[in-house]
């Protein structure tokens, strides 16, 4: 249908009276035009939310950013709830990552200087990944 809408208008107009095919004919083409903008430019936004995801996710160092990237994206075509939905995802993914961080960060901070020394001969090691 997407491919050839000429015979879903002709279905269409076959139910339609003869005196009004003119005028109905004139409120599918308007219908046409706004609907390719509409999808033009929900295309153009999930380019942004995509490009800008996986931007800001690459920055912050996060793994599978360009992934994630897609599917927040690809998210978008859902209208009002799809961007939460994917930010909801992408923040879920990167809170574990995080997570890991922040306990290294702290285990670092308060732990004693021989245990520092310790830990980070580990990390080195490749021991702690």
């Amino acid at each position: 249908m997407a491919y050839d809408p000429k015979s879903l208008v002709n279905g269409i107009l076959r139910l339609i009276p003869r005196r009004h095919h003119q005028r109905f004919t004139r409120v599918l083409k308007a219908c046409q035009v706004r609907l390719r903008g509409w999808i033009f430019g929900t295309g153009i936004a999930m380019i942004f939310l995509g490009v800008g995801a996986a931007l800001g996710l690459w920055i912050l160092q996060i793994p599978s950013a360009f992934a994630f990237g897609i599917i927040a994206s690809l998210f978008e075509i859902i209208p009002y709830f799809g961007s939460i939905i994917g930010t909801f995802f992408t923040s879920l993914s990167s809170t574990k990552y995080f997570t890991n961080k922040i306990s290294i960060c702290s285990h670092t901070i308060f732990s004693s200087e021989s245990d520092r020394c310790s830990y980070c001969a580990t990390i080195g090691n490749g021991a702690a990944s």
